[in-house]
């Protein structure tokens, strides 16, 4: 968000939830205003110039906010921050202020927000792939798999990954996670360490949100399509005598 105005310049999401962008702007430039306005104690007044943290609620979501030079970055979380995410916050957006310093002087002068590379650059920072739909690499090159198979967690890792991909065309890190602690006795941190370590040397592959509803879409249409064409068939069968119980697996 543009720290004066309070627009929206940038938006990505990285999880399924549906949130008005330019709503929530709205609502949080108005906050802002109200905590910055007299009705505040100069006590929690005092609190938010210098730290430039706003934290509060917007529907069933916690919303951490942080001022930058030029803009306001807007965290939309399920929990409250940690203290380590808003250490993470801070450096962010020194870095990522000084990356694009550029794009952000344009944008004061023109009105013209250019968000090129931007968004390749959150992902990496904040780890987001993480959480997207993964999916194993069409090849693994023979020194990686002789190394997971040398690592008896990365192993296992692999192993139910490929059992979970038999049925799906993607699996959720969270849901690997789980299955893999039913079968090891180990510490969540341990095995979340090693599927990050297969996600970094690109045995799992992440694809984006927006990748997986079209497949999802385009699966439905085309058994749509089967289902159509096998209907007529079924209505012709169906008026003979003794046949019972046709069913037509696709």
């Amino acid at each position: 968000m543009d720290k004066e105005s309070g627009l929206k310049l940038l938006n990505y999401s990285v999880s399924g939830a549906e949130i008005d962008a330019d709503l929530l702007s709205g609502f949080i430039q108005a906050n802002i205003i109200f905590s910055e306005s007299d009705t505040v104690s100069s006590n929690d007044s005092k609190y938010i110039r210098s730290h430039q943290f706003y934290e509060f609620q917007y529907q069933n979501f916690n919303i951490l906010l942080k001022n930058g030079e030029f803009i306001r970055l807007c965290l939309i979380l399920d929990h409250t921050a940690s203290d380590n995410m808003r250490t993470d916050v801070r450096q962010f957006l020194l870095e990522y202020e000084d990356l694009f310093h550029n794009e952000f002087r344009n944008f004061k002068k023109s009105g013209i927000f250019n968000v090129e590379n931007m968004i390749e650059y959150l992902i990496n920072t904040f780890n987001v792939k993480l959480v997207f739909p993964m999916s194993l690499a069409h090849s693994i090159a023979p020194n990686d798999l002789k190394r997971i198979n040398q690592n008896q967690i990365q192993k296992a890792i692999l192993t139910l990954a490929k059992e979970i991909l038999v049925s799906k065309p993607f699996f959720f890190v969270n849901n690997l996670l789980n299955r893999v602690k039913k079968i090891v006795n180990l510490d969540a941190n341990l095995i979340l360490y090693e599927i990050y370590q297969l996600v970094e040397n690109n045995v799992f592959v992440s694809t984006n949100l927006e990748t997986v509803a079209s497949n999802m879409e385009m699966l439905e249409e085309t058994t749509s399509e089967k289902l159509a064409k096998f209907k007529p068939i079924s209505s012709i069968l169906s008026n003979y005598s003794g046949i019972e119980d046709l069913q037509i697996d696709l």
